[in-house]
């Protein structure tokens, strides 16, 4: 009976031993991934920062652009446009006639 305690004794021993064996294994994984965790944050935050200076690039390119179209290509009136058709008309009917 003494020499099954015994050997229960060794068996819980070696499985103590185990157990704390792979406690140390997780704790330096688990303070690996923090530090990726840590990394992949720092890259995620430059990441977005960049993209929002990008978007502020864009959107100011945008203004310029609309108010670049808005100043440079001013629509004649319709006024203008029928006196130049008639314009137009009148050159062609002055030249049929040459």
């Amino acid at each position: 009976m003494i020499e099954k305690v015994k050997v229960i004794k060794g068996g819980l021993m070696q499985t103590l031993r185990e157990l704390r064996e792979r406690i140390k294994i997780l704790e330096a994984e688990r303070a690996n991934l923090l530090l990726e965790i840590e990394k992949l944050k720092k890259a995620a935050l430059e990441r977005i920062n960049l993209l929002e200076a990008e978007t502020n690039a864009l959107r100011e390119e945008q203004n310029l652009s609309k108010s670049f179209w808005s100043t440079s290509t001013k629509r004649p009136s319709t006024k203008s446009k029928s006196r130049q058709i008639n314009l137009k008309v009148d050159l062609w009917a002055f030249t049929l006639r040459l």
